[in-house]
């Protein structure tokens, strides 16, 4: 055992005995506190939280004096990625409260120094940068954690959360994401800093070893990576604070104990961005329910301090300069700031305070509706007081307003307080759009590989590198459209027999029956677990060809609820069915035909219209005997029908009509043009005359055995409540 351990043991051993002249005697003798023991899963200042010893605990943050000592870091984590906080509010000893605030008090921020080890250890690590494997990941997950104090591996697997941040991505680009099929069984959106901030860290700590690596590419990549370094330290920092502020609020005390702690907490924030001028710092405000990013910075020449609220609030409309669609964050600056500390401390106080408060009741349940209509009033009155207090309109800081224009900030839409709230700070900081769009780019990337997830819970597999398309959307069609060409498909033995002849596995028939036991008796998960892993493993592993698995994956990414999932599904899918067509090996039999309509579905999927439409079209073209086949004629019709829905998506009202006039005694169809005339009234470019065809195409529609028929229950329902004014017109 090395020296420089044992005196590392010795000082855990004497906190835990709580022997104070034997932890200053170890500590003279070099013992580091910040030294993690494996066997516990703690360091020496955690084991001093954690028998409430706060005599300790400053000795070993603050050394001793006339003595050299190393000092203990608050940052520091436990082996499940718990910080000091975390450790201290979870304590029941009696000087647990003085314990916390100490830490709030005295917490440092990040280092640089910690990153770019952290970054180099990875980047010797990891062997092979184009093909990542779970532990791979997991060590990317692991450091990431150790950065935040929190376990990101357990984040990004709850809650859907990493379909939720691919949408995120989505909505950053521009991107419209249609969510009316998940929607009814996860939320995709509304979630906390606590969950997103991690998320965002992980990726871009992953962005930076990949550009230190050199396999990504980026134009000037040190200047690249000095400004993601400088980022995710912000990010950190960020978190960090919400870290501590939700200790703060799930403490079962009496509240004044909380406002101290609160007020511990704004004093430490506002020292920091006053002992770091130029470099911002940032709020996860708001309230429950709603996420309001602040940025500051302190311009220490001029002493002023200079407030952005980065996005809107719910229901603001005359904070932030508006135009058209379009808004500004808001700037406010405090001059002479240096005698406005204690009032800036006291906002912030005020800030945290209010994120804890929780709004009444939206819509009662069992409500009458004038209890409904009055719960609603009460709600925005109480909404719009705290909105009053966060934005200072009573202007108790005697800030100056400033035009943001006048900074240069960026645009955004004005629907940014639910989609894009921390996005318009990443923008403002980078100060480079083309810089921010190859970022979240990468960043969508990330999110989609294989295994992450699995890597980012130290679990060990291969993976496969995957990317995703500028956009990602889930279109309407995929949530009306059938899947018996798919099914048909599958289950017609001479389909099955062409593919198996095609790749010369005629002998090995008899594997596919096991995959045809699965597929009837609707086995999900075991379904999943034989298109992850399709390669035989060994010589008598009967083949399965590999154009028959891209249609069960296909068929996997249809019905799949996480868009991550989703998408790696089809997009295999799509690679395989891709490259038979390019091999003419199927040409002029009927299944090219399924081949291209089940091209054009993953297509559309990814938002290529143009390449879906060709797709389809393609379908209605082809010169195929069917010798009177109902399936082909079924499947060319579902092209018609998807080509209107695609028009649909563009809002080409008159050709949608046209493809689904041709089918018109379909129920798709009949659904298709309801659909149509409803978008008219919903964009305000209908009447009555869309108000009653409408109505009459939804009602057209009476297979009750079919889901489409309470689908536009649905919809009959809604346009009796939104457009009832037009019952009125002859």
């Amino acid at each position: 055992m090395s020296k420089s351990y044992a005196a590392e043991k010795w000082l855990l051993s004497v906190i835990q005995n709580t022997q104070i002249d034997s932890i200053r005697e170890a500590l003279i003798n070099h013992a580091n506190p910040n030294f993690l023991h494996l066997e516990q899963g703690i360091t020496a200042i955690h084991a001093a939280i954690i028998n409430g010893n706060l005599e300790a605990v400053k000795i070993l943050k603050h050394g001793l004096p006339n003595e050299s000592t190393q000092l203990a870091d608050y940052n520091v984590v436990t082996d499940k990625f718990e910080p000091c906080i975390v450790v201290a509010s979870n304590q029941t000893t009696q000087d647990k409260i003085a314990i916390m605030q100490e830490i709030i008090s005295h917490r440092g921020v990040c280092q640089r120094s910690l990153l770019d080890e952290y970054v180099l250890t990875c980047k010797a690590t990891i062997q092979d940068f184009k093909n990542l494997s779970t532990s791979d990941f997991g060590l990317l997950a692991h450091y990431a954690s150790r950065l935040c104090g929190v376990d990101i591996g357990k984040i990004i697997n709850d809650e859907n959360n990493d379909d939720r941040y691919l949408i995120h991505l989505c909505q950053y680009s521009g991107a419209t994401v249609y969510n009316q099929v998940l929607r009814e069984d996860i939320e995709l959106e509304g979630w906390t800093a606590y969950e997103f901030l991690p998320i965002r860290i992980f990726s871009l700590f992953e962005i930076l070893v990949k550009l230190k690596a050199g396999t990504i590419i980026a134009e000037d990549s040190v200047s690249c990576c000095d400004i993601l370094c400088k980022e995710i330290l912000i990010e950190i920092e960020t978190f960090k604070i919400e870290q501590e502020r939700r200790a703060i609020r799930d403490l079962q005390d009496d509240d004044s104990i909380k406002t101290n702690l609160y007020a511990t907490l704004a004093e430490k924030f506002i020292r920091n961005v006053r002992n770091n001028p130029n470099q911002e710092f940032c709020l996860a405000s708001g309230y429950m329910g709603h996420a309001i990013y602040l940025s500051f910075n302190f311009e220490n020449e001029s002493d002023i301090l200079i407030i952005r609220f980065d996005n809107l609030g719910v229901g603001i409309d005359d904070r932030h300069t508006i135009k058209d669609d379009r808004v500004y964050a808001r700037i406010i600056k405090l001059e002479q700031a240096t005698s406005k500390i204690d009032s800036v401390k006291d906002y912030i106080t005020h800030l945290f305070l209010i994120k804890a408060q929780v709004l009444p009741e939206r819509w009662p349940k069992n409500a009458t509706l004038e209890q409904k209509i009055k719960a609603e009033e009460n709600y925005k009155q109480e909404r719009n007081k705290l909105l009053s207090e966060i934005y200072d309109d009573d202007n108790q800081l005697c800030f100056v307003e400033v035009l943001s224009q006048q900074l240069g900030l960026p645009e955004q839409t004005a629907d940014t307080c639910v989609a894009t709230s921390h996005q318009v700070g990443l923008l403002y900081r980078l100060n480079n759009n083309t810089f921010y769009q190859w970022l979240v780019c990468e960043e969508k990337k990330c999110i989609v590989q294989d295994n992450r997830k699995k890597g980012a819970l130290m679990v060990t597999d291969l993976n496969l590198w995957k990317t995703t398309p500028d956009t990602f959307r889930i279109p309407k069609y995929f949530a009306y459209c059938p899947e018996e060409p798919i099914s048909t498909f599958i289950d017609d033995e001479d389909n099955i027999m062409e593919l198996f002849n095609a790749e010369k596995c005629i002998n090995d028939f008899g594997s596919f029956k096991a995959l045809r036991k699965i597929l009837d008796k609707g086995d999900h998960a075991e379904l999943k677990l034989r298109c992850q892993s399709p390669k035989k493993k060994s010589r008598s592993d009967p083949k399965i060809p590999r154009v028959l698995i891209a249609l069960l994956r296909l068929r996997l990414g249809l019905k799949e609820k996480g868009l991550v999932d989703k998408f790696k599904y089809l997009e295999k899918s799509r690679e395989t069915i891709d490259l038979v067509l390019k091999s003419d090996r199927y040409n002029d039999t009927p299944t090219e035909l399924y081949f291209h309509y089940f091209l054009g579905l993953i297509f559309y999927s990814f938002n290529q219209l143009d390449l879906a439409e060709t797709s389809f079209s393609t379908c209605l073209n082809l010169n195929i005997n069917s010798d009177g086949s109902y399936y082909l004629d079924e499947l060319k019709k579902n092209s018609i029908i998807a080509l209107g829905f695609l028009n649909l998506e563009r809002n080409n009202y008159d050709e949608a009509s046209i493809y689904f006039e041709m089918v018109s005694e379909w129920k798709l169809a009949l659904f298709g043009l309801g659909i149509m005339n409803y978008m008219k009234l919903e964009s305000n470019n209908g009447g009555p005359l869309q108000y009653q065809s409408a109505i009459k195409y939804f009602q057209s529609i009476n297979d009750r055995t079919s889901k489409i028929y309470y689908i536009a229950q649905k919809f009959l329902s809604s346009i009796d409540a939104k457009f009832l004014h037009y019952k009125y017109f002859d």
